[in-house]
């Protein structure tokens, strides 16, 4: 029952109280307000921690099983046990259910009653004098659920003597009772410990992969570093020796005195149109006019250095055509790289005498290549610092003006920009553009462009719910080289998540919930070890989680998966859109799972919202199914809140009022205790339930 619609503490009461008065005969009125009273206002005590188990003497005994074959089997008497509890324990333990195994068993252990008498223990249970005291306190401790002390106290009431055969027998079925009881607690217990153990397992393998997950982030940053370095160093002619130099006075727009002195110097192994290019790529000069008065000066420069002119470090652009620079430039430019066409491009329009309408053609593919030279030089630093937005700006500024180029540190800069914003979607897409323009030849290693590419594309495809696409990505370099360590170790724990979700889905088919619950924590589990923060991929395993566990009737931690999975859906990341049929899914999900729980109201709310959205999509079928759903929902709906079940309402089992008058009576106060401490004020308030 969500809390929205829970009944507060005071109406368990009285719901209580009503089904005592009808069920528990013979309870006087009194007793059924008393209780009504302590539970309006009482919370129950915090269950203490158990003590650790201190054995006091242990006996081996001989266990025969159904085939004939024996084993040793220890009985061990713990601090707090006599020899009675000892035996019934380990009768629980083995399955020995009946009485003369009981018996039996007291005998064999009678035997360490001297050593037992030396131990100081105190907290022994108090020896009785009736059979009828027995069991008096035997109820009390099976109503509180603490069947091993019931069924030691029944096995006491049994071995007193003079019994007639009637009490005898009673006290031999309440007896029996117990020990099943006490059986299933134990084997509870089990299944808490192993569970426990494999949550504990889990979250140690978990932490281990998280820190390898770590580690591989550290040093996919480390290699960002390394490319950010690089591309805020000088160009690299500027490490060879400087040929000439001459000195420059810059004038500023609007200003007609020179505001600044610089210099403009040749390398070795530049011509003049290249030193003049990147003269005016440095400084912001976006015009091919300086570009060739530069060059002339330059050129003027190097004249006069005596030898370099007819030295085999000179370069001489013009011995190739200008047409041909000019159609080099032309392709360069159109696959991104802006500083070699500006090079090609500069020497076409100062070496020799283009044609008229190539001359333009020349002067205006220059200018472009002078700005966005400027502008690609401009955005290292931006990109050092992190300043997204403005990286992107200029990058798809790029793009719009050169859609096909094939500049890879351009694709990869733009795919790391939206890694960065969270823009899954539009990274995919420049990493996918980046692998179109780099080799596949030879070993994949850290700080290529080409693996940070493939690390990108796949990441982003998970974070998008999209495991076919980062599976593609990480095929790329594992089909050129299948020996990348990095690579395969990440493909194959991909797989694995693929292949655990499938084997989940399955088990939700054929109505195994625990063993789907089981596989989903691990796809959990595996997305976390991964290094994985994927909202859109989380929500697709937690809406099978909440399927999964509102069947196996945990609608808290049902509602709860369920909140998380409609929320994500509702609010997608940047460069996304709401699917409004995702968002359906995810209503319908919370929908069940508030029916599950008898909560209508929230249920048909749900599904009203749930089917506005699949209108949208136009599946006639899906449609009028949601149709049906909600029809019964709202009849469901109008009877529980004409004719509300007392029943469900206090979660007690479907066959209860098949059980004996006295178990029926432990069931209520049992369920109406545990609702009581769940549902108090003061425990509700301020919590995740409230």
């Amino acid at each position: 029952m969500g809390p929205a619609t829970r009944t507060s503490t005071v109406s368990w009461c009285v719901v209580l109280s009503a089904l005592l008065l009808t069920i528990c005969a013979g309870a006087s009125e009194a007793e059924v307000a008393t209780e009504e009273a302590s539970c309006a206002t009482d919370l129950p005590d915090e269950e203490p921690e158990e003590p650790v188990d201190v054995i006091k003497a242990t006996m081996d005994l001989t266990k025969t099983h159904n085939d004939g074959t024996k084993e040793i089997v220890p009985a061990h008497v713990y601090m707090g046990d006599d020899i009675t509890l000892a035996a019934f324990r380990f009768c629980v333990n083995n399955s020995y259910s009946g009485v003369y195994a009981m018996k039996q068993t007291i005998e064999l252990l009678k035997s360490l009653q001297p050593k037992l008498d030396q131990i100081e223990d105190t907290t022994l249970p108090e020896v009785l004098r009736t059979a009828g005291a027995y069991m008096r306190r035997a109820k009390e401790a099976s109503g509180e659920g603490r069947h091993l002390e019931a069924g030691a106290d029944y096995l006491r009431a049994v071995q007193r003597p003079g019994l007639d055969p009637e009490t005898s027998e009673k006290f031999e079925q309440a007896l029996s009772s117990e020990f099943y009881s006490a059986r299933r607690q134990l084997e509870a217990e089990a299944r808490e410990r192993e569970e426990a153990a494999k949550v504990a397992a889990r979250a140690e393998a978990e932490a281990e992969a998280a820190a390898e997950a770590a580690a591989r982030h550290a040093a996919n940053e480390e290699d960002w570093q390394v490319l950010t370095k690089e591309m805020l160093l000088a160009p690299e002619q500027s490490d060879k020796p400087v040929v000439t130099s001459i000195p420059m006075g810059l004038i500023n727009p609007g200003q007609h005195e020179a505001s600044s002195a610089v210099t403009a110097a040749v390398h070795e192994g530049m011509d003049a149109a290249t030193a003049a290019f990147h003269f005016c790529v440095d400084h912001k000069i976006p015009s091919p006019g300086e570009v060739l008065k530069m060059k002339r000066q330059l050129q003027a420069a190097l004249d006069r250095t005596p030898g370099y002119t007819s030295s085999e470090e000179y370069p001489q652009p013009e011995k190739t055509a200008p047409e041909e620079w000019m159609a080099k430039g032309l392709k360069k430019i159109k696959q991104g790289d802006f500083e070699g066409a500006g090079e090609d491009l500069s020497r076409a329009v100062c070496y020799g005498q283009l044609a008229e309408p190539q001359l333009s053609q020349a002067n205006q593919q220059l200018q472009q290549a002078l700005q966005m030279s400027a502008k690609m030089r401009a955005v290292a630093a931006p990109f050092a610092a992190g300043q997204w937005d403005s990286v992107v700006a200029v990058l798809e500024e790029v793009q719009r003006l050169y859609p096909d180029h094939r500049n890879d540190r351009l694709w990869l800069m733009q795919a790391r920009s939206y890694q960065q914003l969270g823009r899954w979607a539009d990274t995919t897409r420049a990493a996918g553009m980046l692998m179109q323009c780099v080799p596949y030849s030879g070993r994949w290693v850290r700080g290529q462009p080409r693996m940070m590419g493939v690390l990108m594309g796949a990441a982003a495809g998970l974070e998008m719910d999209a495991t076919d696409k980062a599976l593609k990505f990480y095929q790329v370099a594992l089909r050129h080289d299948p020996d990348q360590e990095q690579v395969g170790k990440a493909y194959k724990g991909l797989k694995k998540l693929t292949k655990t979700l499938k084997e989940a889905e399955k088990k939700l088919g054929l109505g195994y919930n625990r063993q789907a619950l089981e596989l989903l924590q691990e796809a959990l589990g595996v997305v976390r070890s991964m290094g994985v923060d994927s909202g859109l991929l989380r929500s697709t395993i937690l809406l099978k989680v909440c399927t999964a566990q509102s069947e196996m009737k945990q609608y808290d931690a049902a509602l709860l998966s369920c909140e998380q999975v409609v929320a994500q859906r509702q609010t997608p990341p940047p460069g996304m859109f709401v699917d409004p049929q995702k968002v359906a899914e995810a209503l319908q999900a919370r929908g069940r799972a508030h029916s599950h729980d008898n909560n209508w109201d929230d249920a048909t709310t749900d599904y009203r919202e749930a089917l506005e959205l699949i209108k949208q999509g136009g599946n006639r079928d899906a449609i009028m199914e949601l149709e049906r759903v909600l029809r019964e929902a709202t009849a469901k709906q109008r009877e529980w809140n004409e004719r509300r079940d007392h029943r469900a309402v206090l979660e007690l089992p479907v066959n209860v009022h098949q059980l004996p008058q006295e178990k029926q009576c432990e069931w209520i106060k049992r369920q109406h205790k545990k609702l009581a401490l769940k549902w108090h004020p003061d425990k509700v308030v301020g919590s995740s339930l409230a």
